[in-house]
């Protein structure tokens, strides 16, 4: 029976994307209208996504990053993440900053931190330091000091580019924009491509996205989404882990854009009959109005003709 149902949403879905087919054809764009430029871009990021998810291509490179030799990709610092970049630190040093970091308040890592020598202003130690700082003070309250913080870890240059990751991801913690928060999150993925915790916030964020810009904004999402979630799931490796994702996705979205993230995950997970069900059901659910509506439908479309067919 649920493959019935799956089948009968599918021609519905078939039906939309034909409906969609015409008027493009139509109107030289969309049935809104003709497809602007930037439109015209962020549908092709999508169509690329998609294309590299069929072919192989993002699983390949997902793979490449999570076979980093050394790669702790659940480090929540570059230093733990790649190991050799700690030894820059003493030893002693290092015992000293991770007790720091598990120090019970904000406050108490904050007197702990003033009181940590730092010989060299332009160095592995500084940058922690400032890190450190940084995350005290967002966990405060104190925006405007975390942001200080950060600006001095920036201004250290004798740092590893991979480094450059954790900043980024720290600023959008921060908030503010969601243009600036997507462009920190995208700008962190790159830093350091095996950044866990980088890559999970720029997918949940992007989920939560989905809708609530115009619909070159939400392709992009998509896109973002999309190959965001093989690189996670090669990077986790483990379904439940997976699945807490996706929990943590239903807080910021439901539909259409959380059925692209958690159908990811099931297929890269293995679970391919109950991704069918759940593109199917993001399919029958609700989507966003106009443009974005449609996207999602194709993607959505797309990935469950994938699951199905190779059942």
């Amino acid at each position: 029976m649920k493959l019935r149902a799956i089948g009968y949403l599918t021609l519905g879905a078939a039906a939309v994307l034909a409906w969609f087919a015409v008027e493009t054809e139509v109107t030289g764009g969309s049935p809104h209208g003709p497809m602007s430029e930037d439109m015209a871009q962020a549908q092709e990021v999508l169509d690329q996504a998609l294309a590299r998810v069929e072919d192989g291509t993002a699983e390949a490179e997902a793979q490449d990053i999570a076979g980093q030799f050394g790669l702790e990709a659940s480090g929540d610092i570059c230093l733990m993440r790649h190991g050799r970049l700690a030894l820059r630190v003493p030893a002693g040093l290092r015992q000293k900053l991770a007790a720091i970091e598990i120090a019970t308040t904000p406050d108490m890592r904050l007197t702990l931190l003033d009181a940590v020598a730092v010989d060299q202003p332009d160095s592995v130690v500084a940058w922690r330091v400032h890190m450190l700082r940084a995350k005290a003070m967002a966990q405060a309250g104190d925006r405007d000091g975390a942001g200080a913080a950060l600006d001095a870890a920036a201004g250290v240059t004798r740092i590893d580019l991979r480094c450059r990751s954790d900043e980024a991801v720290a600023r959008a913690a921060l908030g503010g924009d969601p243009a600036r928060v997507t462009a920190l999150l995208d700008a962190a993925v790159v830093a350091d491509p095996g950044n866990w915790q980088a890559q999970v916030r720029r997918v949940l964020f992007a989920t939560s996205q989905i809708g609530r810009g115009d619909p070159a904004a939400c392709a992009r999402d998509a896109a973002r989404v999309i190959e965001g979630a093989v690189v996670v799931a090669a990077l986790t490796g483990s379904a439940r882990q997976l699945d807490r994702l996706g929990a943590a996705a239903r807080t910021q979205a439901s539909g259409a854009a959380l059925a692209i993230l958690e159908g990811m995950m099931q297929e890269r997970s293995g679970r391919a009959a109950r991704a069918a069900e759940t593109y199917a059901l993001g399919l029958s659910g609700p989507r966003p109005a106009g443009e974005c509506g449609l996207v999602l439908t194709r993607a959505i479309e797309a990935r469950l003709t994938a699951v199905t067919r190779d059942a």
